[in-house]
């Protein structure tokens, strides 16, 4: 006789490590595109909910392109926890900081 517990997670939304390192980098911009984040928003998912510039291969983030916004600020230690991110375009923009490993 015993018990056996089976149990799956799968973070979505803001739970997960990179929407949480998205939603830093969005918090790190201080000068804006007029409504360019108003998409990235808490409790919303980048992949399923379209975030503008991220792109996506199923339920991974694999590129963000922020080029030629004239973005300033400075980048975030939790953009590392888009571990799938392949290409990062920052082009036209004044980010400060070096970009996490």
């Amino acid at each position: 006789s015993g018990l056996t517990v089976t149990y799956a997670s799968t973070l979505v939304g803001s739970d997960c490590p990179p929407t949480i390192g998205l939603l830093a980098l969005k918090a790190a911009v201080t000068s804006t595109w007029p409504g360019y984040f108003s998409g990235w928003t808490t409790g919303t998912d980048p992949c399923s909910d379209s975030w503008t510039g991220v792109t996506c291969t199923g339920t991974k983030v694999t590129a963000l392109d922020l080029s030629f916004y004239n973005f300033e600020g400075t980048l975030p230690a939790d953009l590392s926890k888009t571990a799938d991110l392949k290409t990062l375009q920052l082009s036209g923009n004044q980010f400060a900081g070096s970009l996490p490993a």
